[in-house]
């Protein structure tokens, strides 16, 4: 990991504090943005989804609760087990299945295809 110092803050010199790379704050925030909106714009999209795909306003709304649950169920036991990875292998492994799961659902033509790409 890179580090660089921040040369300012009260009583600190250049050299007391480290930090992680410039860019890694930035990647993370977006990352964040895009997947709390991800989480939450099927809430919002409730009628054109049911229209485009044929079925109630109320059977789309059970995406997010697909999604929420998907996450509840498998935040701890991925965390214990992929304890020990490399945080950047986790990162990019993370991101290529959410990637995926982003993916499956914008080309969904279905309600099925749709919950497995949300269920990613």
């Amino acid at each position: 990991m890179r580090e660089h110092t921040i040369p300012h803050g009260p009583g600190r010199s250049a050299h007391d504090v480290t930090g992680p790379a410039p860019g890694r704050p930035a990647r993370s925030r977006h990352h964040t943005f895009v997947v709390v909106t991800t989480e939450l714009l099927p809430g919002g999209l409730l009628t054109p989804i049911s229209d485009d795909l044929g079925v109630t306003r109320s059977r789309v709304g059970l995406l997010v609760t697909v999604y929420a649950f998907t996450v509840g169920l498998t935040a701890a036991p991925l965390t214990h087990w992929t304890g020990g990875w490399p945080r950047k292998r986790l990162y990019m492994t993370v991101s290529a299945v959410f990637f995926l799961g982003a993916v499956l659902s914008a080309a969904a033509e279905s309600y099925p295809i749709l919950a497995i790409g949300r269920f990613l």
